[in-house]
């Protein structure tokens, strides 16, 4: 028998708990709040170490925006301005 392999979701993973995460701070009284972010940060981290998947990902979305700032700064210099105006 062959293994298969399930479609990638990692996108829409990321929405539904970036959501959830959204409403329950939303929700929680405010000495709760600091014990959930904590465990969401270090959730997050361990999600992105152990999956190879998810960490390609992330690391093509941070390629991206690195590259259109990149993009954005050779142009700017290229018109005689500096990045920092």
């Amino acid at each position: 028998m062959r293994r298969r392999i399930p479609p990638e979701n990692t996108p829409r993973v990321l929405l539904v708990a970036a959501l959830f995460l959204g409403v329950l701070f939303a929700v929680l009284p405010r000495g709760y709040l600091a014990p959930v972010a904590i465990f969401a940060a270090a959730f997050a981290l361990l999600a992105y170490l152990l999956d190879r998947q998810l960490r390609g990902w992330v690391d093509a979305g941070v390629a991206r925006v690195f590259a259109a700032l990149d993009w954005r700064s050779e142009r700017d210099t290229q018109r005689g301005r500096s990045g920092a105006d």
